[in-house]
């Protein structure tokens, strides 16, 4: 059983005030007149006894304060984890002292409490993966709380907040990142082509936008509403098990040259799909390269990497960075 010691302990111990060890704990006992030896003596006792303060009364007190927070919802992990690591590199260089509040449905007056008890001034929010009705709760949370400043890390913010949606205008203490759909498709497209392909299979979304048509025939890739697939709806399907749906129905297709090249836009459909094919003797890349979006550092380390891009993430962090050293 762990003994648990309290400042009157310690000050009965040492044959001390409580005010004295309040003083040496809190680094103001040079203000107090406290001799160094005193000092001395208070805290190789509290290092060897173990002691810890009531974290929760030193928050109350404004004692324990952090420059930043993360709010991570939990399943953002999946396809932000670059982004989240990227984030913390650039804070522990800075020596930024920063706590994560990872988020669970319907806990964020949990988080507001946390951000008003730890006099948080900055909140960066990793949203790509909130769902509609989770982002209004989040604009709630940056409504109700205009002293602190929050960065919205979503690649989807363009694409959220137009005219078009019924989402209200972000609150003048959010900035935020964000690039349309069509931007991440012309990086990804861009890249197809510069890497010598020229048959691509994607889906007919991208083929019933005329921004992306247009650049398209720019870029000269061959692709028609013929060689493209649907992504499966059913959602109780895993994504793996979507890449799996999306393989079989390339098998079905009367494809007469390659290699060709599938986006489908989604490292975890990709590598579903990917399995799906190596089982049955397909050769990858020789036959369906394949190339995705998310970033994963896991797509390296599967038998057949996946062709993942990076890229519109690394320009998104660029902002961020820009914001964060401000």
């Amino acid at each position: 059983m762990p003994v648990h010691y309290n400042m009157r302990d310690i000050a009965k111990k040492l044959s001390l005030s409580r005010s004295t060890i309040s003083s040496v704990l809190n680094d103001k006992w040079r203000e107090k007149s406290i001799s160094q030896g005193t000092a001395t003596r208070v805290l190789e006792y509290v290092e060897e006894i173990g002691y810890t303060p009531n974290l929760i009364s030193l928050t109350l007190k404004g004692k324990v304060c952090k420059d930043l927070a993360i709010i991570l919802p939990l399943n953002c992990l999946q396809r932000q984890k670059k982004v989240f690591f990227d984030i913390v590199s650039i804070l522990q260089r800075d020596g930024v002292k920063f706590m994560i509040l990872p988020y669970a449905k319907d806990n964020f007056n949990e988080i507001a409490q946390s951000i008003s008890a730890y006099r948080i001034p900055r909140v960066v929010i990793l949203a790509g993966s909130l769902k509609f009705t989770e982002y209004e709760e989040f604009l709630n949370l940056a409504t109700k709380n205009k002293s602190v400043d929050y960065f919205l890390y979503d690649f989807r913010k363009e694409l959220l907040f137009n005219d078009e949606k019924d989402l209200p205008p972000l609150p003048n203490n959010v900035s935020g990142v964000g690039l349309s759909y069509n931007d991440y498709h012309k990086i990804v497209l861009s890249f197809i082509a510069e890497s010598g392909y020229k048959d691509l299979i994607t889906t007919p979304y991208i083929l019933e936008e005329s921004e992306l048509i247009s650049h398209i025939n720019q870029l000269g890739l061959d692709v028609s509403h013929g060689f493209s697939f649907n992504y499966p709806s059913d959602p109780e399907t895993s994504l793996i098990e979507k890449g799996e749906e999306i393989a079989e129905h390339l098998l079905n297709l009367d494809i007469e040259k390659f290699p060709v090249i599938t986006y489908i836009a989604d490292d975890l459909m990709t590598v579903g799909a990917m399995n799906y094919l190596t089982k049955r003797n397909r050769k990858i890349p020789e036959q369906f390269a394949f190339i995705s979006w998310d970033g994963l550092y896991e797509s390296e380390f599967f038998s057949v990497p996946i062709t993942t891009l990076s890229m519109p993430h690394d320009k998104m962090i660029r902002k961020l960075k820009s914001w964060l050293t401000k």
